[in-house]
């Protein structure tokens, strides 16, 4: 059977039961990732794959799942056809003079043939194939992409260790909404400054006016780092350190607050979340299209190295002076604004 699927079916964890379901009744024979602009010339942008089922033999025998990322489709946005050019933008056209779309069908059509009668591994920058036993509760091709998977082995066998392993994710809400008309410091995503890993800015509101998903107390030592929105996952994901400004502010559920962090110096781990080693497993671990997040449970899974002491040190303190820089530049800030603000009202009292 070959079926297109919302994958969110592939991917989310309150679909997971769907895909337990698939797994024993059938074998996984392939997956392959749809442009998202596949269907929207035909009214929907969701983001689909086309899985490839055969019911289970009495056998049972699993081979390695063919997995492939669709990148063009032939036709645009629009519904209009894409045809292949040259460097120089010029048509090109096959034997018949005809002009050749511009599409990846045919190539993943080929190597899905090729797989599937030679039953060997085989892994270009479109189409890869995983064996059976490394398949886990998700079925997305991009959760299963060659690079990421040599990551993480490659993390492993230096020793790295899960972020679950080596701090505490907190789950626990504050209880601020007891005293309706007391006031509460709020951190969203947009007051944390990505570049140089602080706060920069809280919302002093009553706490009944507080948005619905203000939701964590946060302590000085803590880390807060976004696990939802389009910057989730790229440079430009928020995380910092919780310092003694922001100590028992409440911050929003976009964020996970890690907690008694272990083995590796805080502003270490800080770094590091801005580095492609961590950001490339959110990505491979983060769900939805619309608005992409990654669980918590699944940030505890990110691999994260311990090296020497020393080698952290010097890290955290190259950290700590950009933070430093930084609440430098806005203490001068604040006060050539205070000094305009005296000559201006010299100026008005004279004349």
């Amino acid at each position: 059977m070959a079926i297109v699927l919302p994958e969110g079916l592939l991917q989310n964890i309150s679909s997971g039961h769907i895909r337990f379901w698939i797994r024993t009744q059938a074998n996984v024979l392939g997956v392959v990732s749809i442009p998202q602009e596949a269907f929207v010339p035909y009214g929907t942008g969701i983001k689909t794959s086309l899985m490839l089922l055969q019911k289970h033999p009495s056998d049972k025998q699993h081979h390695a799942c063919f997995m492939a990322r669709m990148q063009k489709v032939g036709y645009d946005v629009k519904g209009q056809v894409t045809y292949k050019r040259d460097g120089a933008g010029k048509l090109l056209r096959d034997t018949s003079v005809a002009c050749i779309v511009d599409d990846d069908v045919e190539e993943i059509a080929k190597a899905y043939r090729k797989s599937a009668h030679t039953k060997k591994l085989i892994e270009t920058d479109k189409v890869y194939s995983v064996p059976y036993e490394l398949l886990d509760s998700r079925l997305d091709a991009e959760h299963y992409r060659p690079d990421d998977l040599r990551l993480i082995e490659q993390l492993q066998a230096g020793g790295a260790k899960p972020l679950g392993e080596i701090s505490d994710i907190l789950n626990e809400t504050a209880d601020f909404r007891l005293v309706p008309d007391g006031e509460i410091r709020y951190i969203a995503i947009s007051d944390v400054d990505s570049r140089t890993m602080q706060v920069v800015s809280q919302q002093i509101i009553k706490a009944h006016k507080a948005p619905s998903r203000a939701t964590y107390r946060v302590h000085k030592g803590d880390i807060i780092t976004a696990i939802s929105g389009a910057s989730t996952g790229t440079r430009k994901q928020a995380s910092a350190v919780i310092t003694e400004e922001e100590d028992g502010a409440i911050c929003s559920n976009g964020f996970a607050v890690i907690r008694n962090i272990r083995e590796v110096n805080a502003l270490f781990l800080l770094a590091y979340m801005r580095t492609e080693y961590y950001l490339r497993q959110v990505r491979r671990l983060m769900t939805g299209h619309a608005i992409p997040a990654i669980s918590t449970e699944d940030l505890a899974k990110v691999l994260v190295p311990i090296p020497p002491k020393g080698e952290q040190e010097n890290i955290a303190e190259g950290v700590a002076s950009i933070q430093a820089m930084r609440r430098d530049a806005s203490r001068i800030g604040e006060k050539v604004v205070a000094e305009t603000e005296q000559i201006i009202s010299r100026v008005h009292q004279y004349s």
